[in-house]
């Protein structure tokens, strides 16, 4: 399923602090790709209401000379005639279209439910990337001290200006790296605006506070409660009816109705009848609309059969993933950011104190930098593959 990405009208001028759970509802209320779907139910449910409808009548009128012995005159014909489906081709039709409302409510909750999911890892990612947007800063506001402190030193020694231009070198690093991060995050931030409709946002992530996921036997029974699954079971529906849609074709039709006659002649003649008409299938008898419907029939219980081996493919893949996503927890705790910061500080004042080199030093930057991404990095992998299970079941996330 393709999500539309819309401008939506300004909703605020002002920064807005929502969490990740209150931007995805609001995506959900808000998008104009959920307008869309909704109107398309409204469609659909006009149509159940245009297949209720019986076909207009017809009204004929005929007219002419008329010759009795030495009489002669006009004669008038008026009929009114109703078709009037009956053998179950009525309601076949209707239910047909109750089908298709079924699949338009359908796809606007999929829509809905993929949005949300869209918006909430989104604004995780969003928060990553303000995090290491801030602490790259950081990195740039010490790494410019220490230039200032080596800058001090009088006659400094090969070593010593080697040790100035790795640093500097280092800087033009980590100002590529806030770069890419701002670029990154503008991006997020775009996305989101468009999706929301709010221009200027703040967010609000809780890292300690993850989503749980269920047991694993929970998502393997509740498989079929996916969208996927529960619109395929909505075709097959909707094909069975068209097969015994296309069948009542084969029946007559009929037609009632009344017709007035009236001879202009002397004595005036008026006459009075009903008319009862059947339309016999003799030609159009829907024997290859019967067809059509079986291998449509065919078609969708083999993309059922698709999607089951599909959703038990991918159920396998995410719960792998999660378990795996839930060991990147585990190695990058999010204590790990506090350590981390505390062992650069300890590197920092030992190489100011000369007792260590500058390429342990950069090091320790290096691995510090990565600890911190990882950490982020770890509950960003563990909210995809959970997002992925969630949907295969036809779950919000936080939905627990």
């Amino acid at each position: 399923m393709i999500i539309l990405l819309l401008v939506l009208p300004v909703l605020s001028s002002f920064a807005t602090s929502l969490t990740p759970l209150e931007l995805a509802t609001l995506a959900q209320e808000r998008a104009p790709v959920i307008k869309m779907y909704l109107e398309q139910q409204q469609v659909a449910e006009a149509q159940i209401k245009q297949a209720k409808i019986l076909a207009n009548p017809v009204l004929t009128y005929q007219g002419g000379s008329l010759k009795a012995g030495t009489e002669s005159g006009r004669v008038t014909d008026l009929s009114l005639m109703q078709p009037i489906p009956w053998l179950g081709k009525r309601s076949s039709r209707i239910k047909s279209q109750e089908f298709l409302s079924n699949l338009s409510k359908l796809d606007t909750l999929e829509t809905k439910l993929l949005l949300g999911h869209r918006v909430y890892l989104l604004t995780h990612r969003l928060a990553h990337q303000m995090e290491m947007e801030k602490y790259n800063k950081q990195r740039k506001e010490r790494f410019s001290l220490i230039v200032k402190y080596l800058s001090t030193r009088p006659l400094a020694s090969p070593r010593q200006s080697l040790e100035k231009d790795l640093i500097e070198s280092q800087i033009r690093l980590v100002e590529k790296t806030m770069n890419e991060l701002t670029s990154f995050k503008n991006g997020l931030l775009n996305e989101l605006s468009l999706l929301t409709g709010i221009t200027d946002l703040e967010v609000k992530v809780d890292w300690a506070k993850l989503p749980a996921s269920h047991p694993e036997s929970f998502y393997s029974s509740n498989l079929s409660q996916g969208y996927r699954i529960k619109k395929m079971n909505e075709n097959l529906r909707l094909s069975e009816n068209r097969i015994d849609e296309a069948r009542v074709e084969a029946r007559p039709d009929i037609m009632v109705g009344v017709n007035y006659r009236q001879e202009n002649v002397a004595p005036v003649n008026h006459f009075y009848h009903g008319q009862v008409a059947i339309v016999i299938p003799l030609v159009d008898r829907g024997q290859h609309s019967v067809q059509a419907a079986r291998a449509q029939l065919r078609k969708d219980e083999a993309g059922m059969k698709v999607a089951q081996m599909d959703n038990a493919s991918e159920l396998i893949y995410s719960l792998e993933a999660l378990k795996a996503s839930n060991r990147g927890l585990e190695l990058f705790p999010l204590g790990l950011l506090s350590k981390s910061s505390s062992r650069f500080s300890k590197a920092e004042e030992a190489f100011r104190k000369g007792q260590i080199d500058v390429m342990t030093f950069l090091q320790s930057d290096n691995q510090v930098h990565e600890n911190i991404n990882l950490v982020y990095n770890s509950r960003i992998e563990y909210l995809d593959s959970l997002s992925r299970l969630e949907l295969l079941v036809g779950h919000h996330m936080e939905q627990n």
